[in-house]
């Protein structure tokens, strides 16, 4: 039991212009699309990887349109991982990174392949919170040794702000590490695992608290990033004091578990509204 905090707060992209990133596929081998909650896994360059064992569907290079501003590595490979999902894939092998300089491109550039394996979730980097996507015990990768709880769940709340003309949008979305959680495994496993659980959805619970209050704001040019920061901390404080009160009201008695379970699921529908891990919005 327990949960520990991260705050990954902010990335502000700046506003899109040209054609988007470049993406060419080669070899594919066509799969059935996979939905956003699916596990997905990406495989650094310098990281092991088995190929030999898995279905190959495709090669990936990304490339420089010529006008895109927006190509940063996390958005290249977030752009590589839309598209990879649409053709069936789930793990992301990167083979090159490409860095930006001045001869070549200003934007960072991949050579991939794309694999279908039976179990992606030992490849994931970072679970991101979905209705169908629960916890299972395989999720905790963290060593147990020397943890003084059963298990503790590090999640969190992240966004990014990727600017428009005329607009923005705000991605916000919750998020449980797998290398940094732990489980101790023992009798009761899944009494434990359902409390893990409910620290992750309260963590879901306060970003669409957040996306609310982004939706309800009136920004200007001028101050969007301050008053989003703001906004941010705001929830974050929140947040960490609704943990905390969840696990002191608990631990002593395990039976109102099953009291918070239905009151999180009941505040989480009344926010369905703010269940989309974007937003939109015009700046005056």
């Amino acid at each position: 039991m327990g949960c520990v905090w991260d705050r990954r707060n902010l990335l502000v992209l700046p506003m899109l212009l040209g054609c988007g990133i470049g993406m060419k596929v080669s070899d594919v081998t066509q799969r059935g699309a996979l939905g956003e909650f699916e596990p997905f896994g990406v495989i650094e360059a310098d990281e092991p990887f088995d190929t030999l064992r898995h279905e190959l569907v495709g090669r990936l290079r990304t490339k420089d349109k010529g006008l895109t501003l927006v190509c940063d590595y996390a958005t290249v490979v977030d752009t590589a991982i839309g598209l990879e999902r649409t053709l069936g894939a789930n793990v992301l092998k990167i083979d090159v990174h490409h860095s930006p300089t001045q001869l070549t491109s200003s934007c960072h550039r991949i050579e991939a392949r794309l694999y279908k394996v039976n179990d992606a979730r030992p490849y994931e980097q970072q679970v991101v919170w979905w209705p169908q996507r629960r916890l299972v015990i395989s999720d905790f990768r963290a060593d147990t040794a020397d943890r003084p709880f059963r298990a503790a769940t590090y999640c969190g709340i992240t966004y990014r702000v990727v600017r428009r003309s005329g607009g923005y949008q705000v991605v916000a979305q919750a998020y449980f590490d797998p290398e940094l959680s732990y489980f101790k495994q023992e009798r009761n496993d899944m009494s434990v695992l359902e409390h893990e659980q409910v620290h992750f959805d309260l963590a879901e619970l306060y970003a669409r608290m957040l996306r609310k209050r982004i939706a309800d704001a009136k920004f200007t040019q001028g101050d969007i990033d301050s008053r989003l920061k703001r906004m941010f901390d705001e929830v974050y404080r929140e947040l960490a004091i609704e943990q905390d009160r969840y696990d002191s009201d608990v631990y002593p008695d395990p039976t109102k578990q099953g009291l918070w379970n239905g009151t999180i699921a009941s505040r989480l529908a009344e926010l369905e509204a703010f269940s989309d891990h974007s937003v939109k919005g015009s700046v005056r």
